[in-house]
This record gives structure tokens, sequence and C-alpha cells, in this order.
């Protein structure tokens, strides 16, 4: 829970990074599968996302406590 609130927090300090539609849609589905335990499929999408921006925090974050998994 504490990692969610932490999470959130960081997207919302960094809402100006967001403000393209589609590479958003690519993290929210790779948070989203994070928290679902479909690792593989975590990595696909949080790949795609940090193409367009790598040095977000979030992303890297998310990918890499998917990669761990």
């Amino acid at each position: 829970m504490k990692i969610i609130l932490i999470s959130f927090c960081i997207l919302i300090l960094n809402g100006s990074s967001f403000s393209q539609q589609e590479p958003s849609q690519y993290l929210n589905e790779g948070i989203r599968s994070v928290e679902s335990g479909d690792f593989s499929d975590a990595v696909n999408y949080l790949t795609s996302y940090l193409n367009s921006n790598p040095q977000n925090a979030v992303g890297n974050y998310y990918r890499a406590v998917a990669y761990f998994f």
C-alpha cells in the first residue's frame, strides 16, 4: 500500500510529463500488470512507455520491479 501511495504522489508531481495520451496508457497498463502479477506484460508496456520518456522515475521503478519478479 505504501508503494502505491508513493507512486501516486510521484505521478501527481510529474503530471506535466504525461501530456501525450498514448505513452501514459502504456504506463498505466504496465502498473496494472505489475500489480496483478503479469510481469512479462508489464516489462513490455513499461519499455514501450520508457522509449518516449526514458528519464521517468515511475516507469523505471515499475519496470525494475517487473524484472525482479
